[in-house]
């Protein structure tokens, strides 16, 4: 009964006519009883967002986190919901990424835009954007644009195993590549982390041997110190 639209509109003209105390207002915010466009139910809190009809068609929101229409107009759950901005939607999307409480659903949509715009966003946005997995690669992981390689970077291939590669979705996009900062040149924490691969999946060590013999100008002398203690490498016996 509560999800029928004509319920809610009923006690959202019941909470017009009164004057809510501050428990009232905490648990109306907190309880999961308010309708959202997609006709589910909702805490407020999560947040559910107001999105302007001006807005709705090119609001990359999913109908799950928006106020549905007809309870708009209400002032009580207008004023406890959260109003729509892209930017702040965007920034709040990347921040629980990174804390991994996104859902793929939001993730999704982020990367949307993201590509529509190709990375086309204010500078604090944009170094927030670097830092948070809201690009999947090649294989379909959520990564950090930070981490992803560019497949012409030099040795790429050789460490493709632990490398993260654009998607075909935006691979030729060249602009998002560079105001998303993806890397175009390898380091000596890539070697490591195939070592440690190969510790696990000994059948890639030829990959490592060759990386290394033609890559060990990358590592660092504290990267040599930790190759060092990785079981990576085939033992040589004497003849």
């Amino acid at each position: 009964m509560i999800r029928q639209l004509p319920t809610q509109i009923k006690f959202a003209q019941a909470l017009d006519r009164t004057r809510l105390s501050n428990v009232h207002r905490t648990d109306l915010l907190n309880s999961p009883t308010t309708l959202a466009a997609d006709g589910s139910l909702h805490a407020l809190s999560e947040p559910l967002y107001v999105v302007p009809p001006d807005a709705w068609e090119a609001c990359p929101l999913p109908s799950s986190q928006r106020l549905h229409p007809e309870l708009v107009a209400f002032r009580s759950l207008r004023g406890l919901a959260t109003k729509y901005d892209m930017t702040t939607w965007i920034k709040s999307v990347a921040r629980r990424a990174q804390e991994g409480q996104a859902t793929d659903e939001e993730r999704r949509a982020l990367m949307n835009v993201i590509l529509a715009r190709r990375g086309n966003f204010d500078a604090g946005t944009r170094s927030l954007l670097r830092r948070s997995p809201v690009l999947t690669d090649h294989h379909g992981h959520w990564v950090e644009p930070q981490k992803i390689t560019i497949r012409q970077a030099k040795g790429a291939r050789t460490l493709a195993e632990v490398l993260s590669f654009p998607a075909r979705s935006y691979a030729k996009d060249s602009e998002l590549r560079r105001r998303l900062s993806f890397r175009t040149k390898l380091d000596g924490e890539d070697l490591v982390n195939l070592a440690e691969r190969v510790s696990t999946h000994p059948e890639l060590v030829n990959s490592l041997e060759t990386a290394l013999l033609r890559h060990h100008a990358l590592v660092r002398p504290g990267q040599w110190r930790r190759l060092g203690g990785i079981a990576c490498l085939r033992s040589r016996t004497a003849p």
